[in-house]
């Protein structure tokens, strides 16, 4: 999702950029640079929440399941069928 989500907001920035003729650089390599550097922080990223997640899993699942068991008991919003 979070790639999803930066490619669109890079494509929206190049979009914009082409639009109002942004001045100072080539818009093609804008794009494609922005590109570039927006896949290496989500790769980087994704990479670096995988390091945590497998050092912490214990507890991640434990938390996980405190937050759905106040959701389900306390605030009574059925998340689990």
């Amino acid at each position: 999702i979070a790639g999803i989500i930066s490619g669109a907001a890079i494509a929206s920035i190049a979009l914009k950029m082409a639009i109002f003729d942004f001045p100072v650089f080539n818009i093609s390599i804008v794009a494609v640079l922005l590109s570039a550097m927006t896949a290496a922080l989500t790769v980087g990223g994704k990479a670096l929440g995988k390091k945590v997640a497998i050092k912490n899993w214990k507890k991640i699942i434990y938390y996980t399941a405190y937050v759905l068991y106040i959701i389900e008991n306390k605030i009574k919003i059925k998340v689990m069928k």
